[in-house]
C-alpha cells in the first residue's frame, strides 16, 4: 500500500519536537526541502537532456515550474 498524504510515520516525539520548533526553524527546513526539491529536477532535467548547459537547464526548470512544460 502505498503514503498518502494523510498517512504518517512519526512518532510521537518526532510530532513534539515538530510543534516545540519555532516558526523561522520551520521555515528554515521547508525552504530546505524546496532546494533539495528544485536540485533533484535539475537533475532529472540533466538526464533526460545532457546536451543542455546550465542556463538551458535553469530555463527549463522555469518553465516546467511555471507552465507545466
Amino acid at each position: 500500500m502505498q503514503s498518502t498524504p494523510s498517512d504518517t510515520d512519526l512518532t510521537p516525539l518526532q510530532i513534539e519536537i515538530y510543534c516545540r520548533m519555532d516558526p523561522g526553524r520551520k521555515i528554515a527546513i521547508a525552504m530546505d526541502l524546496l532546494r533539495m526539491a528544485l536540485e533533484l529536477k535539475r537533475a532529472g532535467i540533466r538526464l533526460q537532456e545532457p546536451g543542455l548547459d546550465d542556463k538551458q537547464v535553469q530555463q527549463r526548470l522555469v518553465r516546467i515550474l511555471l507552465y507545466g512544460q
